[in-house]
């Protein structure tokens, strides 16, 4: 146990992990606590991409390049209606250092930033969870532990999920909704990795979103259930406040959504960053309120062009897209949220 840490990390996920390494870089040591033992298997994977934004806000952190080469490069995404390309999207033409979306599992990022934060002085203490806080008057916060222990903290971090118990001791409300049903998803071993992510509209008003992960394997994601697949569970909900006294909330703890639009691992990671940012980041901080509500947003705007089911629905979408990919400007703005560059 790190007794001297004035800053509690709840949650060694990507949001949490992030955040540490920019208090580590800023020579601040924080105290880290997971729940899942060491070993253990983490819940059902969900994330798989990160974006250019957010690999540029890693490079200086040292891990942006270990991410790249346990990861595969997507440089093109295709939208497909019955076999008809109506959209494609060349993202290597991005006027940044990492012209592509990176696909990798949660886990492996999860893996290489604990490797960095350990590298960089820091120890995640797992199998241990917060189970309470209480902020006292001087806005400093006394943590629970499930061993029993407690201790006080000039600010705790809350990463510990959509389930947080960080959140929930401060009875912050995540007001929302859940997906009927869920989403379904397989990782598959393939003859050849495709060269694009494909995001293909299906009859009924369903979609399926096909990402290479490179060594002959893609993972699929779909709203309708298909063979081999395996269930996961959807909800769209938010912290109604995310700051309060000396906590801070990020990452699920904070909002939680589908991968409609691709961002979740992002926006966790830019989450954590966000607390932390070094003195020098020329790529700009991590995630506002005003980056999450765009976040969310880019989110739901997939998914409800996705569920249109209607003739004259489907033509007009196939219209938009068309419009997306061939003129110039409408092409820049899908270009920019897809690396992340969410501004007006």
């Amino acid at each position: 146990m790190n007794s001297d840490a004035q800053i509690l990390i709840a949650g060694a996920g990507p949001a949490g992990l992030s955040c540490a390494l920019g208090l580590l870089r800023l020579g601040l040591v924080p105290r880290i606590v997971e729940r899942v033992p060491a070993g253990a298997a983490r819940s059902s994977p969900r994330g798989l991409t990160l974006r250019p934004r957010t690999l540029a806000l890693l490079e200086p952190l040292g891990v942006a390049e270990r991410l790249i080469a346990a990861g595969h490069k997507v440089s093109a995404l295709r939208v497909e209606e019955g076999g008809r390309v109506l959209a494609r999207f060349d993202l290597s033409t991005l006027a940044c250092g990492f012209p592509f979306v990176l696909c990798l599992p949660e886990d492996v990022l999860v893996s290489i930033l604990m490797e960095r934060v350990n590298e960089l002085g820091g120890r995640i203490e797992a199998g241990l969870a917060v189970t309470n806080i209480r902020i006292e008057a001087d806005s400093r916060v006394q943590a629970h532990f499930s061993d029993g222990t407690e201790a006080v903290y000039e600010r705790v971090i809350g990463a510990d999920g959509a389930n947080s118990a960080v959140r929930t001791a401060l009875g912050i409300p995540f007001t929302g909704y859940e997906y009927p049903g869920g989403w379904f998803f397989s990782d598959e071993a393939v003859d050849e990795t495709p060269e694009a992510g494909v995001l293909s509209l299906l009859p009924g008003g369903g979609m399926a979103f096909t990402l290479p992960c490179g060594a002959g394997r893609v993972r699929r994601v779909s709203t309708i259930a298909f063979e081999g697949a395996l269930p996961l569970p959807i909800c769209v909900r938010r912290a109604q406040s995310v700051e309060r006294g000396g906590v801070r909330l990020i990452g699920t703890a904070a909002a939680a959504h589908g991968p409609f639009g691709g961002v979740g691992m992002s926006r966790a990671v830019e989450d954590g960053l966000s607390w932390a940012p070094a003195p020098d980041d020329s790529a700009g901080t991590g995630a506002t309120d005003q980056t999450l509500a765009a976040m969310l947003e880019l989110s739901e705007t997939v998914f409800r062009a996705g569920r249109i089911k209607g003739g004259a629905g489907r033509f007009f979408r196939a219209y938009v897209l068309f419009l997306c990919e061939k003129v110039p400007g409408f092409r820049r703005r899908v270009l920019r949220a897809l690396s992340g560059d969410l501004s007006d």
